[in-house]
């Protein structure tokens, strides 16, 4: 048997954000679609697709696709962090449930808990999805048309 000394394991975290607008009528069908497993775990790479300017098929599954995606890599904050150490090693079960959009311009910082200016909240049970797959975890929350848009 042996030692390692000096060995240090780190945990490294990359999050990224895409927004799609869509038109209203197709708000019921994006959420119908999203309740399903197997369609939440491709979702995001069919936007990463058209952000990308590649040929992606919606409207096979869909009957829609979106009229503009936008891409953005956010920061991983630490009362997030926090909140993953502790459902792993069991000292909380509250899991991610909701989805918040804000309007706010003040850049994020690691130790931000709240966003700036928040506007909306949906639930990722009836409004969205919370999938995990391999080694990432995809959640995804859909906001109603009431919401102005904006930009990420």
């Amino acid at each position: 048997m042996s030692l390692n000394q000096g060995c240090l394991a780190e945990i490294s975290f990359q999050d990224y954000s895409l927004s799609a607008l869509w038109d209203a009528r197709d708000g019921d069908i994006i959420l119908k679609n999203s309740q399903r497993r197997s369609y939440a775990e491709s979702f995001d790479q069919k936007l990463l697709r058209v952000y990308n300017d590649q040929t992606v098929d919606f409207k096979e599954e869909l009957k829609a696709e979106p009229l503009e995606v936008v891409y953005k890599e956010d920061l991983v904050v630490n009362p997030g962090l926090q909140r993953i150490a502790q459902l792993i090693v069991g000292e909380s079960t509250t899991s991610f449930t909701h989805m918040a959009s804000g309007t706010g311009t003040t850049g994020e910082t690691t130790d931000d808990s709240v966003l700036a200016a928040e506007n909306a909240r949906v639930s990722l049970s009836t409004s969205g999805y919370r999938v995990s797959q391999g080694i990432y975890v995809k959640m995804g929350g859909f906001f109603p048309k009431s919401i102005a848009t904006a930009n990420v």
